[in-house]
């Protein structure tokens, strides 16, 4: 007899050990069909960073590597007020400001402020326009319009003509190198 309650204990201890190896297997397949999706999805979104890489590859830079020289960005403001119509007269002052950090962001803005006296309004947003087709880094930031001078009777030109203060600004990719630690 005691034979017998001998072989039902291995035999109840080879149930448990089966039903523990059950257990784990069963828990190990569960833990690899969790990971197997995750990586699905991981690979979804990988796919998607991907082709928005690509697609950002082949858009203009929002901002320049290198700051442009004070005469190059002359040149160019006066380019466009030429092609606006805008005597020389009329470009009263091209200002190159300091460059200032964004906070908490890998940037620089170099601001230019520029001035148009006795320009007509038409005139006016034509050269803006020129700037920011010609130079997609460059961006109004600024734009304060006087009202239209009167002559000295108080009564009005033929043609309206305004003054403007416009900064324009220039991004620049600057990012700051941290500390080397010792």
């Amino acid at each position: 007899m005691r034979r017998k309650s001998r072989e039902a204990f291995l035999i109840q201890l080879l149930l448990i050990g089966l039903l523990a190896v059950t257990g784990f297997a069963y828990w190990e397949m569960n833990r690899s069909e969790t990971s197997a999706k995750e990586a699905v999805v991981n690979v979804a979104v990988c796919r998607q960073l991907t082709a928005r890489v690509q697609d950002l590859q082949y858009r203009p830079q929002l901002a320049a590597l290198e700051a442009r020289s004070t005469s190059e960005m002359a040149r160019r403001i006066e380019t466009a007020a030429k092609g606006a119509k805008i005597s020389t007269q009329g470009l009263v002052s091209i200002e190159p400001q300091a460059a200032r950090r964004l906070p908490k962001l890998p940037y620089q803005e170099q601001p230019t402020a520029v001035e148009v006296k006795d320009v007509p309004l038409s005139a006016l947003i034509v050269f803006l326009h020129r700037l920011a087709n010609e130079e997609p880094k460059l961006n109004v930031t600024s734009f304060r319009l006087f009202s239209p001078r009167h002559d000295a009777q108080g009564k009005e030109k033929k043609e309206e003509l305004w003054r403007a203060e416009v900064v324009l600004t220039y991004l620049i990719y600057s990012p700051t190198i941290p500390p080397a630690s010792p």
